[in-house]
């Protein structure tokens, strides 16, 4: 997927079409602001990176609701995604199911790098992004953050420790304000976030419960 222009899969906002029409607006309406056509969605279309930012902050506004991106993140079903979901299937580590996700995320977005490293007794899994955005990226990022956390909650099981989790992103105050540990969660710049976590996590096998 090739493309000078940085691109993000349309589909993936279709959770926030969802919830706009469970919250009493219209998700056509919506569309219609940015003039897209619903059937784009099932025609694996990408779009402009700054578009899919823009829609997601205006979802946001159109539902006044300062947390959607981190709310519609902690509860994305990862299972739904291709790429998440064939290739997460072989892996029974943390460590597996993270350096597929990074292998394989490339091929369905190019507005972003995704990295993990290790560093000690701590690893930190981030996004950084191909391009310096114009628009507002606190409710994407919020989402990033609420994807990752969620899908680490999902593996780990009764492992997962919320306050052993930092967080860097680009406003910390679209985030509920207690989900994590006072000083855990930092301001950063508009090119991607992050998240810290203990190392030992990553050599850990996937919960039995999870369904990533």
């Amino acid at each position: 997927m090739k493309t000078s222009v940085p691109t993000i899969r349309l589909n993936f906002l279709t959770p926030f079409l969802d919830e706009i029409d469970m919250r009493g607006y219209s998700s056509e309406q919506f569309l219609d602001e940015f003039k897209i056509d619903r059937s784009a969605f099932e025609e694996l279309s990408v779009v402009p990176a700054p578009t899919l930012y823009d829609m997601v902050k205006r979802s946001a506004e159109l539902v006044c609701d300062p947390f959607l991106g981190w709310h519609m993140g902690c509860r994305f079903d990862v299972a739904q995604v291709p790429f998440l979901n064939q290739e997460s299937a072989r892996a029974t580590t943390v460590f597996g199911t993270l350096t597929d996700f990074l292998t394989m995320a490339e091929q369905h977005t190019t507005s972003q790098v995704y990295s993990l490293t290790v560093t000690g007794s701590t690893c930190r899994f981030y996004g950084r992004r191909t391009f310096n955005p114009k628009t507002d990226v606190s409710q994407v990022d919020a989402w990033d953050v609420g994807v990752w956390v969620s899908y680490l909650r999902k593996c780990l099981g009764r492992e997962f420790d919320a306050s052993a989790v930092i967080v860097r992103l680009y406003d910390p105050s679209a985030i509920p304000p207690d989900i994590f540990k006072a000083g855990n969660i930092i301001a950063g710049n508009n090119l991607g976030c992050e998240i810290v976590f203990p190392t030992k996590w990553l050599s850990l096998h996937r919960s039995p419960d999870s369904t990533a």
